[in-house]
């Protein structure tokens, strides 16, 4: 099953999400390859943030993941 998460942070290879269905976080490592990709999109995310008048929350970054393969995507499908 894929549930849209939250990128909460992301530290040497391990990634954390946040699950706002479950309330939980997950922490997954990811492979040294992969991990500029969600710390770009994590800054991005925080860059964005910066346009908006009066947000004052910490920005986070959207991604799916598979609850059955471990697996992270930018893609819902």
């Amino acid at each position: 099953m894929r549930v849209l998460c939250l990128i909460e942070k992301v530290e040497g290879n391990q990634i954390t999400l946040y699950n706002p269905e479950t309330q939980n976080n997950i922490t997954l490592s990811v492979p040294d390859d992969e991990i500029d990709i969600y710390e770009s999109a994590l800054k991005e995310a925080e860059d964005e943030s910066l346009f908006v008048d009066g947000f004052n929350e910490p920005a986070f970054a959207l991604v799916y993941y598979d609850t059955e393969t471990e697996n992270i995507s930018f893609e819902g499908e």
